[in-house]
């Protein structure tokens, strides 16, 4: 008899299985969702915490009851049995581990939240708290960024606004800036705005409080900027900048370095008078556009380049160690200045070794596709100064650099607009014997050298010979002296 029972119960759950599934029985482990988590009481308890939400109610939906629950499984000590409690899964009674008879205020995405059956989804910012004043004066604040990215020379603004018992915010007034809960002295002004610099190397959490009103601590976590180590060329016409290191900071606080990031660190490190005087950007029908490049505004006559691929947009990401190339079009009737690149950005060679380069410019086909071509004929300049040397029908050159340092290689022609390619070569002295150069065949050569060519300076070459000559006449002389005097 009991196992006719038990075989008729186990056909029963297996029947309701098929019915109803496991969800009625257990969580649903398939709805999932990383919300970022505030609570307060007066003070922050938990910071903008991200929470990985699940279905721990089988109600088939993720809801702030979810969210609450998983954010005290996760850092409450004791979990949500000791911390966390809902009347019916409708409304908090107890929350952190106060329970003050269900005097509590939650938002969701900074807008007041009807209950807790509420749904919420992916990437949703959760705040709640416990009313501290009697008469529930308390007002949440809420400041217009969750997120900043700062760096320590670069300024950047928030705005406070607080909701009370209204659906409108308000500006908060008179409010001082906290920052990982010390007062910075910083206020908001009439419009709720405090503009200040942090200096940081791990993320902190900027909040606010007033003498003013009950103020519900509002949450920001300021993360240091991402950086990129870059490399900018600035052309109009000539060259401004060739291929010059910045240091590239994210400005924008979209949390990558873009081509707008660098041009305007170029502009901070290298222009005079910096970002504000040089450089210029505004939003219109095709997203950010430059307005002013090194000082020059002709409207939309500007190009930008990075790896010598023509960038999408002033929010194309960048990495360390990439180059980065705009210009002025100085042709703003056609626009036919041509972008024209070495394959090469670096070079070192000792003083009087051959380097030869390639210079191609980018172009495109009679269906408008990309494509590179050699350009031929373009003279090489070096260090700004004409050399003679002419690229040929592959665009390569080769030239021989006998000078020591750091020089720019680059290139005009009088054929095409050319936007100035940019190498830069770092020539060493060559290797030397007992401090003269070796020519080869045994022979000491120490006949100084033409920086580009090469070649032997014979003025020189002769006022050596000349004076060593003079020399052995006078000794002579003066050995002819000494025997006629014997």
């Amino acid at each position: 008899m009991k196992i006719r029972k038990t075989f008729a119960a186990a056909v029963i759950a297996a029947l309701l299985l098929n019915l109803f599934g496991t969800g009625v029985f257990a969580a649903d482990e398939t709805l999932s969702a990383n919300v970022f988590m505030t609570v307060a009481n007066g003070e922050l308890l938990l910071a903008q915490e991200p929470v990985e939400v699940t279905d721990y109610n089988s109600d088939g939906k993720l809801t702030l009851d979810d969210a609450f629950y998983a954010a005290h499984e996760q850092y409450y000590e004791g979990g949500a049995a000791a911390g966390y409690a809902a009347s019916g899964g409708a409304w908090l009674t107890k929350l952190w581990g106060i329970a003050n008879g269900g005097n509590f205020g939650y938002y969701v995405n900074n807008k007041s939240s009807m209950g807790l059956t509420d749904e919420i989804k992916e990437g949703d910012y959760i705040a709640a708290f416990a009313y501290t004043d009697p008469y529930w004066a308390d007002e949440y604040g809420f400041f217009d960024k969750n997120t900043v990215y700062v760096s320590k020379d670069r300024e950047f603004t928030l705005t406070l606004s607080s909701l009370g018992w209204g659906p409108d915010a308000s500006p908060v007034e008179g409010a001082e800036i906290t920052v990982d809960g010390v007062k910075t002295g910083v206020k908001t002004d009439e419009n709720g705005s405090a503009s200040f610099k942090l200096d940081i190397t791990e993320n902190a959490v900027i909040s606010a409080v007033s003498e003013d009103m009950v103020l519900v601590p509002p949450v920001c976590i300021a993360k240091p900027a991402k950086t990129a180590e870059v490399y900018v060329t600035i052309a109009n016409g000539d060259l401004k900048i060739a291929a010059e290191p910045v240091t590239a900071a994210d400005i924008d606080n979209d949390g990558e370095v873009t081509v707008n990031d660098a041009l305007y660190a170029a502009h901070e490190q290298y222009y005079e008078g910096g970002a504000e005087a040089g450089y210029g950007t505004e939003y219109g029908q095709y997203g950010l556009s430059i307005t002013k490049l090194w000082g020059a505004e002709n409207g939309s006559g500007f190009g930008y380049y990075v790896n010598n691929v023509s960038a999408y947009s002033l929010t194309d990401k960048m990495e360390d160690g990439d180059y980065l190339t705009a210009f002025v079009y100085t042709d703003t009737l056609n626009y036919s200045d041509t972008y024209c690149y070495f394959e090469k950005n670096t070079v070192s060679a000792k003083a009087g070794e051959e380097v030869t380069l390639t210079l191609s410019a980018a172009g495109y086909d009679d269906q408008w596709n990309p494509i590179t071509v050699s350009v031929e004929n373009a003279e090489i300049t070096v260090n700004g100064v004409k050399t003679g040397l002419k690229t040929d029908k592959d665009g390569k050159v080769t030239l021989k650099l006998d000078t020591a340092g750091a020089l720019v290689i680059s290139a005009v022609s009088e054929d095409t607009v050319l936007v100035p390619p940019v190498c830069r070569v770092s020539v060493s002295a060559a290797e030397t014997d007992s401090g003269n150069n070796n020519t080869g065949s045994g022979e000491k050569d120490d006949t100084p050298k033409s920086p580009v060519t090469g070649e032997s300076n014979t003025v020189g070459s002769v006022a050596v010979l000349s004076a060593a000559m003079l020399a052995v006449i006078c000794l002579a002389v003066l050995n002819l002296k000494k025997s006629y005097e014997k």
